[in-house]
Parts: C-alpha cells; sequence; structure tokens
C-alpha cells in the first residue's frame, strides 16, 4: 500500500553522531554501545543502569523493594562487588545508608538515582567520543524513518484520502 522512500534507510554522512539518550533507546545502537563497553571492560554501568530503571518502575511490596534493592547494591554499589560501578564516594554512602539503614525503614524507589546520573555523565564523557570514533553507529539506522507517504495514485483509490486532498487542493480545512 505504501512505498518505502529509497533514502530512509541510512545517510551516514548527513546524520548527526547520536545522543547518550538515543543510544540507550535504540535497539542497533545500544548492542554496538554494549559491546563497546565489554571491550572497554564497563559493561557493568549499562547493566547497573538497567537495573536502576527496572526498580524505579517495579511495582513491589515495602519487603520486596526492600530486598531487590540489597541486591542491586551487593551486586554493583557494595565497595568490592562483583560488578562494581564507578561511582563517587559520597553517592555510594548514600546509597549505602538508603538501602541497608533506610529513614522510616522504608527504602525508596529513588536510591539509586545519583548514581544513575553520575554513570550517564560518566558514559557521555569517557566512552561516547571514543565509541563514535570507531563509526559503527553510522551503519545502523537511527532514528526510525518516518512513515512512508502514500502515492497520488493511493491517495486517489481512497475515498477518505482522496476526499481529504480535494479539500486541501479547495483550500478548505477539514480535520483528518
Amino acid at each position: 500500500m505504501f512505498h518505502s522512500p529509497p533514502l530512509c534507510r541510512r545517510a551516514p554522512h548527513s546524520l548527526p553522531p547520536p545522543t547518550l539518550a538515543t543510544v540507550l533507546v535504540n535497539e542497533g545502537l545500544r548492542a554496538s554501545f554494549a559491546r563497546f563497553l565489554e571491550e572497554e571492560l564497563a559493561a557493568e554501568s549499562l547493566e547497573f543502569l538497567d537495573e536502576c530503571d527496572a526498580f524505579a518502575e517495579a511495582e513491589l511490596t515495602p519487603d520486596a523493594l526492600a530486598a531487590e534493592a540489597r541486591r542491586i547494591y551487593d551486586r554493583y554499589v557494595r565497595e568490592g562487588a562483583p560488578q562494581e560501578v564507578n561511582i563517587s564516594g559520597p553517592v555510594r554512602k548514600q546509597i549505602k545508608l538508603g538501602v541497608l539503614k533506610p529513614k522510616h525503614g522504608v527504602v525508596l524507589q529513588g536510591v539509586f538515582e545519583g548514581a544513575a546520573r553520575e554513570l550517564c555523565t560518566l558514559l557521555q564523557e569517557n566512552f561516547m567520543a571514543r565509541w563514535l570514533a570507531k563509526n559503527e553507529w553510522r551503519e545502523i539506522p537511527f532514528p526510525p524513518c518516518a512513515p512512508a507517504l502514500p502515492s497520488l495514485r493511493q491517495v486517489l483509490a481512497q475515498p477518505r484520502l482522496r476526499n481529504q486532498f480535494e479539500w486541501f487542493l479547495a483550500g478548505k480545512d477539514q480535520q483528518v
């Protein structure tokens, strides 16, 4: 029904480089960046960000939330953790208190936000430029292509579209 414009797939030299935010939400860019982070021995940063997002959105009981916070803390934040992330001492301490000794006995879902912000800054400042320099991202389609527009023949073949087109040509304003 609709045709895809031939230049929609890639325009490798005309696109500006993706931002970290784009990389994190685009499946292809994210996979390429994750492979790069593995090479750089920093894959735990991206994994931790995923865990932080899931934790912040989790609909758990307070006890289950505390248990999940402790699991994330033990895996990524605790000094000497198996996949310890590179965060500042003050943020590490704040998380430790928030997980191990929470105020009013309740772990807050935002307990890892400071660490997530620091890691995003670290990824942006220390890893993105080197990953972009590898130019692998140029082979990955982004942003998603806009939907293809129908041809004139397709517009005229569909009564609703033909009617809207005729109103447009007549200079009248009609809701889509």
